[in-house]
């Protein structure tokens, strides 16, 4: 997602691409995670149908514009206002992974070799707020306008390649590859697209009202053709959510309303205010020292829940934490050094510092609920192997590289967790002889700086919350070269190995098991040889509500699902 990608502030949940404090989490085994988070519905209840939601957030969102949006927070907000062509359903995971038709009258129709891909979509079948029909032309305006310069989506870099004319469009006329006949949505790529499918069904290919204009700034008023709509929007105040009167799709939709009042509220009086009714839910606001006494007094196995009123969960995201060593850097080039920080490194105790339950170490680059990450091996140890490290680096000064090496480390201010980790880390690396300085900047900016070609960071603090639950968004998307541009960009060890990039090429257009195969391979590989990042933890995510709120539930590629909420 999310985020770019969706990353969570790593000890309190906030923007799109985890802000390290979001997206997954697990061990080594595809289901590692099932004893230690929640994975579905709070309580068996049937939800009566009316009332009000009170929310705030300590950190916000980006955009509601479907084109620009890319915060966790804004995608979840997406999910309950927008209609795509397919999507997930409203079920805690594995159900909630599978996709489905959703405007689309089925699955779309591929062609034997993999270059033409239909959907049929009914017209009517869903209508905007303002009573505007979704049509086939209603997706293509939505890609059009995606792949539009001027609007500079991040969705051009998952599908511009992949569509026939797409890649260097100057936003003039038409796009060969992006076809509408009657009611057929038609694609027409340059190669097979293994991830065509999801990448259709993220909200970037929201249904957007005909004619909605291209800004580069993001529009802040815009239809939903969802189960809701965005009634108002407020950047950086607030929002407020309401019923889509028109909608008669099959998703929930019990609330009238849902406003975030306040942006940017303290945590620790957004809890306050929750816990005494003045607010229904903050999903931001706790914090990695309070997550241990919420959990006893409100989470699973509390009084709260046993009382059938739970009020504060602990939900498994689809995400990695780990540390980008910029490769085209000198300090970090040598992959002999990259894999000594691997050895030297806390994965376990680095973990610790983002709160109760709020994650599990791991080393892999795939989270568990992403196939092929039961194919990755683990390579690398969860706590520090300092003499393997320190032979590693005896290597490296054999082969020219001179210490002490200096770093300097991109990371995330005003989060304590953040800051204790960058604490460990420099202790960790300097029996190698790397010094480490940290440079702290607000998360929006520090993910900013990262994706400057050229830029001084040798490492970044970082971490990634899927935009949908396939291997390709984590390798592709993030370690190949084809990822590095000028500004934007989401490779931040800047890794670009021709060898990797064309396996991770050939990798996108495998389907199925070979698929799960093949990247698993490549993660293992990879990390083994080259090791562009040190991978650390896959996270977890924090809700806590007011005790009026039931129906939770956590929809696994969208977080805790909007639509289905319910006033008690």
């Amino acid at each position: 997602m999310r985020r770019p990608g969706m990353w969570i502030a790593l000890g309190a949940v906030t923007l799109g691409v985890v802000l390290l404090g979001a997206s997954g989490c697990g061990s080594s085994s595809s289901n590692g995670n099932a004893s230690n988070v929640s994975t579905g519905a709070s309580v068996n209840e049937v939800g009566k149908p009316g009332g009000t939601i009170k929310a705030a957030w300590h950190g916000g969102i980006d955009f509601i514009d479907p084109a620009l949006a890319y915060y966790q927070e804004s995608w979840q907000i997406e999910y309950a206002t927008c209609v795509n062509l397919l999507g997930y359903p409203d079920k805690p995971a594995p159900a909630g992974y599978q996709l489905q038709p959703e405007a689309a009258s089925a699955m779309p129709t591929i062609s034997s070799d993999g270059l033409t891909v239909t959907f049929t979509v009914p017209p009517g079948k869903y209508k905007f707020n303002t009573g505007e029909p979704v049509t086939a032309q209603t997706f293509a305006d939505s890609l059009m306008r995606d792949l539009n310069p001027k609007q500079v989506s991040p969705f051009v870099s998952f599908v511009a390649s992949s569509i026939e004319g797409a890649d260097g469009w100057n936003g003039k006329g038409t796009i060969p590859g992006v076809q509408v006949n009657g009611d057929q949505f038609i694609l027409h790529l340059t190669k097979p697209n293994g991830t065509i499918e999801a990448e259709m069904a993220t909200p970037f290919m929201c249904a957007i009202p005909h004619n909605l204009p291209i800004s580069p700034k993001g529009v802040t008023s815009i239809a939903g053709a969802g189960p809701y709509y965005i009634a108002s929007y407020t950047p950086n105040q607030s929002l407020v959510v309401k019923k889509n009167p028109n909608y008669t799709g099959p998703r929930p939709h019990l609330i009238d309303e849902l406003d975030f009042g306040q942006f940017a509220i303290d945590q620790n009086q957004g809890i306050l205010e929750t816990k005494n009714g003045q607010l229904d839910w903050c999903p931001d606001c706790v914090t990695a020292a309070q997550s241990l006494p919420l959990s006893q007094q409100y989470g699973d196995g509390s009084p709260a829940a046993a009382a059938g009123k739970q009020q504060m969960f602990i939900s498994p995201e689809i995400e990695v934490n780990y540390y980008a060593m910029n490769t085209a850097n000198p300090a970090l080039s040598n992959p002999l050094v990259r894999q000594a920080v691997n050895y030297a490194i806390d994965r376990t105790g680095a973990t610790k510092q983002l709160g109760y339950k709020a994650g599990i170490p791991t080393d892999k680059y795939l989270p568990p609920q992403v196939p092929g990450a039961s194919i990755e091996k683990a390579v690398y140890p969860l706590t520090p192997d300092l003499s393997k490290a320190q032979a590693l680096m005896s290597q490296a000064k054999a082969a020219g590289v001179k210490t002490p090496i200096n770093v300097l480390v991109y990371s995330t201010q005003g989060v304590q967790s953040a800051t204790n980790r960058m604490a460990l880390l420099t202790q960790e690396l300097k029996p190698l002889g790397i010094n480490v300085t940290v440079k702290y900047y607000q998360r929006a900016v520090q993910f900013q700086e990262e994706g400057v070609k050229g830029t001084p960071m040798d490492i970044a603090d970082e971490g990634w919350l899927a935009d949908f639950p396939d291997p390709y968004d984590f390798l592709n998307i993030l370690l190949s070269g084809h990822s590095i541009l000028p500004k934007n960009g989401d490779n931040f060890s800047y890794f670009d190995n021709k060898s990797y990039n064309d396996q991770m090429d050939a990798a996108a257009t495998k389907v199925g098991s070979e698929r799960a195969q093949t990247y698993g391979d490549i993660a293992t590989s990879m990390k083994t040889d080259q090791a562009p990042w040190a991978a650390w933890s896959n996270q977890t995510n924090y809700d806590f509500f007011s005790s009026k709120i039931g129906c939770q539930l956590w929809e696994p590629s969208y977080g805790m699902d909007i639509a289905a909420l319910c006033v008690r």
